[in-house]
């Protein structure tokens, strides 16, 4: 594992050090993790929207009954697990 040393505010410590203890937080690193993580995930939501967006926007056309068919077909190859109802 990497650390990383940042110089904060001791306004900025002590608040986080309320944080660690209010939010059960084995220490400020674990809390920091948390937040970063957070953001991780935010930012992978709006990666996504924005993919979507765009597949909204495409000049692509409708999904026809083979198209439907042909992406069944790939996602039950790639999890062998799901059943083709």
């Amino acid at each position: 594992m990497t650390h990383v040393t940042v110089p904060l505010p001791e306004t900025v410590k002590h608040f986080i050090d309320e944080q660690v203890e209010e939010g059960g937080y084995r220490d400020p690193g674990e809390y920091l993790l948390a937040l970063v993580r957070d953001a991780q995930s935010r930012a992978a939501r709006r990666s996504l929207d924005a993919k979507l967006r765009a597949g909204l926007e495409s000049p692509n056309g409708e999904m026809k009954a083979d198209d439907w068919m042909q992406l069944r077909q790939r996602i039950l190859s790639r999890h062998p697990g799901l059943k083709d109802e």
